[in-house]
């Protein structure tokens, strides 16, 4: 019995450290998700875009109507080009965060 007593105490050591590993691994992923619902990347209209926001706003003020609907149809293309855009890098971004951690995780 003394044979498998150094064995047994190892194999109990093992399984609490790898025990405390995983609930470490846990704590991890549920910060950097907290973090990423927390702090997306911050999203910006182009000048652009900006420029056609307020020229819309004018041209309703004018009474310009004429006007108005092609200026929102750039406005709509402009705001789905950007939202794609925004969408994709925050994804990416997202991605290359998680995919660090995984690694990270793997190797420990």
């Amino acid at each position: 019995m003394s044979k498998n007593a150094p064995s047994v105490a190892w194999s109990e050591d093992v399984c609490s450290r790898a025990r405390l590993l995983k609930a470490h691994h846990h704590r991890q992923r549920l910060k950097l998700d907290l973090d990423v619902e927390a702090n997306p990347i911050e999203s910006k209209f182009s000048s652009s875009l900006m420029d056609l926001m307020q020229r819309e706003e004018t041209a309703v003020a004018q009474g310009r109507h004429e006007f108005v609907e092609n200026i929102a149809k750039k406005i709509f293309n402009g705001l789905c080009a950007e939202t794609t855009k925004h969408c994709s890098l925050q994804s990416s971004s997202n991605q290359t965060r998680w995919k660090k951690l995984f690694e990270q995780q793997a190797e420990e």
